[in-house]
């Protein structure tokens, strides 16, 4: 017999090292779930949907980005094709496409939302019943704002349907919602005034040079003038100061410099010494002058006054002196550091001067050329122009051209005075001399003490100009002000001594009114919250039909005549279809639920509601 081959016996319980098949990185197999769900998503029946949403979105992206680039912007116009294209036109035709895009979504959704309102879940069970008026209901309300409006309140707004209806009903205010975004503003703008449009009068007035004027002629200064300069300095008259017409009522000037006068006093009354030639009935007092005020050489550089020590009612007797010297132009190059025009003294008893005995005070004021800086400001016509301050000391030195004549010039312009590279600035020393001159025969003058047995003094000056500096000799501070005013009122007339260069480096800076855009951004919410609720509500509508027994048919009617219905309601319908609400009031109070067997089977059955009433909501998976 021949022998037989035992089978083998597997132990099935043992186990065998099997070798484990590679796996995805988990990022790889993340983004390959995320694929599979935009393919389903994307290419399958909410395509259309989601495209205009996406479009409508896009265009909201393209109207914000629009409105900032306009606003507070002239209003710009494009040409295409022969015709204008203005913003408004943009505006408008963004909006449509907006509105348009958004509507379409809600209307799908809408339309969508009547499958879901019948069918089941399918997370089991079966569907309650809902009224088939209903369905006329829901598919109208795509349509128009009325059915919108009879959808919200047979829902009670606790539907997702209801966000659609409610979204169909206020776009009807979208139009007017983005026209109220754009508006106009009148407002100014600024810009240098140009070349074309620049005249002498539109520049602040301003000197260079002075001695010769541009075209090489001597500035006859006449003694009137200077002396009307003097008079508008002591009473303070303002309205002589030069300023330049605004072609356009508002404009503002740079800070221009020019040739102008500066003054500086100080009190001496320290430095008053008593001479050693003693007599009884006089004393003589002087001051030396400091090296820094520059006089006539024939002054020695000292004043002096001579009072009597005793009051002799029946002879006057000078107790105060106001005397001024002009500058010799060898005497101010060794010094080097001032053009400096004339200087005054003030010598004697102080004002009110009621006794010959009170105290002797001296003050010392100079006159000299400097760099001034003004700027000014233009408000409907009228013109305010300020100084500029500048605390650099200026230096000025002196040289002399190819002839004898003699210059002075800044070293250095304070950069604050915007002066250009190239201005030079420049006084002659016949011009400095000649100023000196006229203005020594102005300020002088003298207070003359007359003893009287009926008062305790009487005292007269010998001329109005006189008489100012003596009320202000008692105060540094009067007379500093005094003589600075008279400085001011000097600088105006040199500023007009000649007519300025047109140059545009000084012109002004002209508010023009122009139109811009304003963006009323609030009146932009209003349309921006429509289009996320629509947004919102495709997505809520997505998942809900996702969660039921039904596809996105949407607006489709060739599922609808395809689908089969109870044969108790065919029964019940008949005769309806020869009446306007024939058929509603047969089976519009009846109940019916959505069946899908999932291939091609779709029947809509009759429900015998148990408890709940006719017209109760029923649906509370989707409140």
């Amino acid at each position: 017999m021949a022998d037989h081959q035992q089978p083998k016996v597997v132990d099935v319980h043992r186990s065998y090292s099997r070798k484990k098949l590679p796996t995805l990185p988990r990022h790889i197999s993340l983004w390959a779930r995320l694929r599979r769900s935009a393919r389903r998503w994307f290419r399958g029946w909410w395509i259309w949907e989601l495209a205009a949403a996406g479009v409508s979105l896009a265009a909201t992206v393209a109207l914000v980005v629009l409105l900032a680039q306009a606003d507070r912007r002239q209003p710009q116009a494009w040409a295409v094709g022969g015709m204008e294209l203005t913003l408004n036109t943009l505006v408008a035709a963004i909006a449509t496409v907006m509105r348009t895009s958004l509507l379409l979504v809600v209307a799908s959704a809408l339309n969508q939302s009547a499958w879901n309102w019948f069918a089941a879940k399918k997370s089991g069970g079966d569907a309650s019943g809902q009224p088939l008026e209903d369905l006329e209901i829901f598919s109208e309300a795509a349509a128009n704002s009325w059915n919108s409006v009879r959808l919200l309140i047979r829902t009670r707004g606790r539907y997702i349907a209801s966000l659609g209806a409610l979204i169909t009903i206020l776009s009807l205010a979208f139009d007017a919602f983005v026209q109220q975004v754009l508006t106009t503003q009148t407002q100014s703008q600024s810009m240098v005034l140009p070349e074309s449009n620049l005249s002498a009068e539109n520049i602040l007035p301003h000197v260079q040079r002075y001695g010769y004027n541009e075209s090489g002629n001597y500035i006859d200064d006449t003694f009137f003038e200077l002396e009307t300069a003097v008079i508008n300095g002591i009473i303070g008259n303002n309205s002589l100061l030069p300023n330049a017409i605004c072609p356009t009522g508002n404009c503002e000037w740079p800070v221009t410099p020019t040739l102008g006068v500066c003054s500086e006093c100080s009190n001496l009354t320290s430095q008053v010494l008593e001479a050693a030639q003693y007599t009884i009935n006089n004393v003589t007092y002087y001051i030396n002058l400091p090296s820094g005020f520059i006089t006539n050489p024939d002054s020695l550089k000292q004043v002096s006054i001579t009072l009597p020590r005793f009051s002799n009612e029946n002879v006057s007797t000078e107790i105060w002196r106001l005397d001024l010297a002009f500058a010799n132009t060898n005497e101010t190059q060794a010094f080097n550091t001032r053009a400096t025009i004339a200087t005054l003294s003030a010598l004697g008893i102080p004002f009110p001067g009621t006794r010959l005995d009170n105290p002797v005070s001296a003050y010392n004021c100079s006159f000299y050329f400097c760099i001034q800086g003004y700027s000014a400001t233009a408000i409907s016509g009228d013109v305010s122009q300020q100084q500029v301050p500048t605390t650099a000391e200026q230096m000025f030195v002196h040289w002399e051209d190819e002839g004898t004549s003699t210059w002075w010039g800044p070293d250095i312009v304070p950069a604050e005075l915007n002066a250009p590279s190239t201005a030079i600035f420049n006084v002659s020393g016949m011009g400095l001399l000649y100023l000196g001159v006229q203005l020594s025969g102005i300020l002088t003058g003298s207070t003359i003490y007359t003893p009287s047995p009926y008062s305790s003094q009487v005292s007269s000056c010998s001329s109005e100009l006189a008489s100012v500096f003596w009320s202000a000799s008692n105060s540094l501070a009067d007379l500093t002000a005094l003589v600075q005013g008279i400085a001011d009122s000097m600088t105006t007339q040199i500023r007009t001594a000649d007519v300025a260069n047109v140059e545009s480096y000084y012109a002004p800076v002209v508010l023009v009114p122009v139109t811009v855009v304003r963006i009323r951004w609030p009146w932009l919410t209003y349309p921006l919250a429509l289009i996320l609720a629509g947004t919102l509500f495709l997505a809520l509508t997505m998942y809900s039909t996702s969660r039921r027994e039904v596809r996105p048919w949407k607006g489709h009617r060739i599922p609808l005549l395809l689908a089969d219905i109870d044969k108790t309601l065919r029964v019940r319908a008949r005769g309806g279809l020869t009446r306007r609400t024939g058929l509603d009031d047969r089976l519009g109070a009846v109940q019916v639920s959505l069946e899908f067997d999932g291939i091609d089977g779709v029947t809509f059955r009759r429900v015998h509601p148990s408890s709940p009433a006719h017209g109760e909501l029923l649906r509370d998976g989707q409140h």
